[in-house]
């Protein structure tokens, strides 16, 4: 089995990469605008087969995202067949020509930004090894796990991490899925995989924004530009790498590129093959998270404005287009986007504001949300691009499309109030996310000023040479690039890995030295199915994900658990379980569920309050004996009289 980060990395690639790719060639997909929506289109195929594959393939698996790719691919060539002759192609709708060295100017700003966000990852992790600290890292990591081991993969069946009882239990689970495919095909970690596929998202988010403005015709020099800087910028991909970790949402903010380069193909070429798989990748969007779907639209509708007005009508077979992808996308998503509205509605949280309306403002164009400083020379391109603006005329559909999240960020981060909590609710009033949604217009200023900076250098070698063709424009492009490595100490590499830095640091509490070390030794003394009785608020539900070992609450959370998600039965554990000796109730209840340790320590998770006051008293109880010890991370053996399970190999 495969243990290598390179090569765990790239199996990554591979279950990212290529359902999507083998759908968007059975559309007629080709080139840049393909590769860009790969990605996307995977999420499609996952969205589509994950809530099928337990009831009509016993589970989910490799196979299983295979097969379910074969049949939507027969189904979108024979759409295509059909398109052939009902919508064909006009001249018109060709991309222009590029050379060979456009080409190869945009492979090599890819790599360039995969390199920079795997490496900035990797020293962030001690190698992708390291466990993430925050709150809904041992969500993610042990719905993973719970994926890998049961190939349960309809996003109902999260319920089993932590709210066993709540039969309306909703999450977006695509993201999960994937990685938890990799996870049954390679002997690699849940962490390792988790973090390896953070390590990526600088060079999905420059593949999609590649694939996006290739259907949007934009120059190669922007396009190149574009997708170097993507690994760049702190507010996104790193702030969501070192926040929450909101993972699905960031993979999310990734591949919205790529959707819109499907939308703007559809609107094209209007076929029934991209009906389809503008459908599908819609999908793929919102079980990610539906929030990432609706900042999605939000671009796709201003470009319809723009091309609309340009046009001066609505195009009947493009409005049709739009509307039957539409339907076909709510056929599939409305039902998990109305479950997502309810959950969001329940939880009713808001963030409270972060400062003043001008320095939030400030904080997101200089790029020094979180940070001491601003990323300077990002900000010397920011400025470069602006004063080229009207080079982006023709995109400036996508600035405004930004410039909504940037109003949104202003309001979530320094504005309180029923207005702006219904204006910011979907995305869950978190600054965090609106500033990763504010990169994307961002971003895109600045690779235009890189283009300005080229273009300057070119007037001004022209003293020297008569040529001016892309050889030399190329070159030019190049120094720019150079230059900006060495003013940028690599591309912010440093700055960026520090910024990630601390959210793997054990000094947060989640995952301490001693901590692992008693996790490590669950998974040794630990029956196979045994269950371990732990707090909520302590980290130490991530021995699901280390180590295959079930705890009886398998997340965060603060406070005493509500009975009708978690069950009386965990209520009466949480407040009762020190009671063993004498409560009757407390030990049938420890028979029932097959507990059979015990694990506590003082340590919390960052943000969590109120420990369990179940466990207060254990080295007081008879029926538990101490096993392991160090720090004040302790397991015990529960000694009642019971049935043992079967002991696990090599426990």
């Amino acid at each position: 089995m495969l243990t290598n980060a390179g090569l765990l990395c790239l199996v990554l690639t591979t279950l990212l990469v290529v359902p999507g790719l083998l759908v968007g060639v059975s559309a007629g997909l080709r080139g840049w605008v393909l590769l860009g929506t790969a990605p996307v289109l995977t999420y499609g195929v996952v969205s589509l087969g994950a809530p099928l594959a337990p009831t009509l393939l016993g589970g989910w698996s490799v196979w299983a995202l295979l097969a379910v790719t074969a049949v939507v691919c027969a189904v979108v060539f024979a759409a295509r067949l059909v398109g052939r002759r009902w919508f064909p192609m006009s001249a018109g709708d060709e991309l222009p020509r590029w050379s060979l060295i456009h080409h190869a100017g945009v492979v090599a700003a890819l790599a360039i930004a995969a390199g920079v966000g795997l490496l900035v990852t990797s020293r962030s992790t001690a190698g992708f090894t390291g466990v993430h600290q925050f709150w809904d890292a041992i969500f993610h990591a042990n719905s993973v796990r719970f994926i890998a081991e049961t190939g349960e993969s309809a996003p109902s069946a999260l319920r089993a991490v932590n709210d066993p009882f709540n039969q309306n239990f909703f999450y977006p689970n695509s993201f999960h899925v994937l990685v938890a495919t990799a996870l049954q095909v390679t002997a690699g970690t849940v962490p390792q995989l988790l973090n390896l596929q953070s390590g990526l998202l600088a060079f999905v988010f420059a593949l999609s924004m590649v694939g996006v403005l290739r259907a949007a015709k934009a120059r190669p020099a922007l396009i190149a530009a574009t997708a170097l800087l993507a690994g760049t910028f702190t507010s996104f991909p790193y702030a969501l790498e070192f926040f929450g970790p909101v993972w699905p949402f960031a993979v999310g903010v990734a591949v919205i590129p790529g959707f819109v380069a499907l939308f703007v193909a559809l609107l094209d070429r209007r076929d029934p093959a991209l009906i389809l798989i503008t459908a599908l990748a819609a999908t793929g969007l919102v079980t990610l998270h539906p929030s990432v779907a609706l900042s999605a639209a939000v671009f796709c509708g201003v470009y319809v404005l723009q091309r609309w007005i340009q046009a001066r009508r609505v195009p009947l077979p493009e409005l049709v287009a739009v509307g039957v992808m539409g339907v076909l996308a709510a056929a599939r998503a409305l039902p998990e986007l109305l479950k997502a509205a309810s959950m969001a509605t329940a939880s009713g949280f808001d963030w409270p504001t972060y400062g003043t309306p001008g320095a939030v403002l400030g904080m997101v164009l200089f790029q020094n949300y979180e940070t001491a400083l601003p990323q300077w020379w990002l900000v010397a391109a920011l400025v470069a691009g602006v004063v080229g603006l009207r080079r982006l005329r023709d995109l400036g559909w996508w600035l405004v499309g930004g410039l909504v999240f940037i109003v949104l960020f202003v309001l979530a981060a320094s504005y309180e109030g029923p207005t702006v909590a219904l204006l910011t609710g979907p995305w869950w009033n978190d600054r965090w996310r609106f500033a990763a949604l504010c990169t994307l217009p961002l971003l895109l200023v600045a690779a235009n000023g890189l283009v300005v900076a080229r273009d300057f250098l070119t007037r001004v070698t022209a003293r020297w040479t008569k040529r001016d063709d892309v050889i030399v424009r190329s070159l030019a492009l190049g120094v720019v690039v150079v230059a900006l490595a060495g003013l940028t100490n690599a591309f912010y590499i440093g700055r960026n890995t520090t910024f990630i830095k601390p959210a793997y640091g054990a000094q947060a509490g989640t995952m301490t030295p001693p901590k692992q070390a008693a996790i490590e030794e669950l998974g040794k003394v630990v029956p196979d199915k045994g269950v371990v009785m732990n707090d909520p608020t302590d980290g130490s539900a991530w021995m699901w994900a280390l180590e295959d070992v079930h705890p009886v609450f398998g997340h965060v959370f603060s406070g005493r658990p509500d009975p009708k998600s978690a069950g009386a039965d965990r209520v009466e554990l949480w407040e009762r379980f020190d009671e063993l000796d004498t409560d009757t109730e407390v030990q049938a209840i420890v028979r029932k569920l097959g507990i059979t340790h015990v694990f506590f320590t003082d340590d919390r998770v960052y943000g969590a309050r109120g420990a369990a006051p179940g466990l207060d008293d254990l080295d007081e109880a008879r029926s538990l004996k101490l096993v392991f010890a160090e720090g004040s991370s302790r397991v015990y053996e529960v000694t009642l009289d019971q049935p043992r399970p079967q002991q696990r190999p090599g426990g």
